[in-house]
């Protein structure tokens, strides 16, 4: 079984969707997305991004779900940790600095 991940670039409608292996760890999607997402959605290499799940309304920075808390991995797979029924999970991609000069 295979999960489509779609990421959104925060406050854009910059997206890029990927399908990965159910066998995936969280930590391994992760690592995974940060390869691929600088080139995927032009995000220069010297920016340090975060990666956020979407849906996290009322949060503790507030209702804005682009807000929410960084996504924390594990050595959970997809499937344990999101289950057998659920094949598409979100995520957003939060630009935290500015680029050095």
């Amino acid at each position: 079984m295979t999960f489509e991940v779609y990421t959104k670039l925060v406050y854009t409608e910059i997206t890029k969707t990927y399908h990965v292996a159910d066998t995936l760890t969280t930590r391994e999607l992760v690592s995974f997305i940060r390869e691929n997402v600088y080139n995927d959605m032009n995000i220069e290499n010297n920016r340090t991004i975060e990666i956020v799940e979407t849906g996290q309304f009322d949060n503790v920075n507030g209702r804005d779900p682009e807000l929410a808390p960084v996504f924390v991995p594990s050595d959970l797979t997809l499937t344990e940790q999101y289950g057998g029924n659920n094949s598409l999970l979100s995520f957003y991609i939060r630009i935290v600095d500015r680029p050095t000069q």
